[in-house]
């Protein structure tokens, strides 16, 4: 499968970029929702991230989803690997630190396995093109079949 042109030439927001400051401190809600909803207000945008509350605007804009659903104990390996060992990782929140922190990892391992049923309901009544990578393999696969860097 082929990454679309328009896609590769899309401006592209993290949401883990908008959520937090740069101390890693949720923003207020509103000043958040004004911040993703700005960003899927062009013609072109590529998003990644969840963050439900705001998945209802992000799917009437898009036009394809990409679903990342990996194992919990994969998620909770590249999490650990990124905080300890990644210090100048492609990613990274300008000016925060990263570090293991037990909210994190009870997000991981218990939040998100909830999530993920929710997650992939939706994404099955989703009317858009859609591709769902189930494993790190298949991620990094997409990686190099459309020449992005990891």
């Amino acid at each position: 499968m082929r990454l679309p042109a328009s896609v590769a030439w899309s401006p592209f927001t993290s949401i883990c970029f908008i959520m937090p400051n740069t101390d890693w401190e949720p923003r207020p809600k509103a000043e958040f929702i004004a911040l993703h909803d700005g960003a899927i207000a062009s013609e072109r945008w590529v998003m990644d991230g969840n963050y439900s509350i705001c998945m209802p605007q992000r799917f009437r804009r898009a036009t394809g989803v990409i679903l990342l659903d990996i194992s919990t104990p994969a998620s909770l390996l590249r999490y650990f690997r990124r905080s300890w060992f990644e210090k100048n990782r492609r990613g990274a929140l300008e000016g925060g630190r990263d570090s293991v922190k037990w909210d994190m990892i009870h997000h991981i391992a218990v939040t998100t396995p909830k999530n993920r049923r929710r997650y992939q309901a939706m994404f099955e009544d989703l009317d858009l093109p859609k591709l769902q990578l189930s494993s790190v393999r298949a991620i990094k696969q997409c990686f190099r079949d459309w020449d992005l860097a990891m």
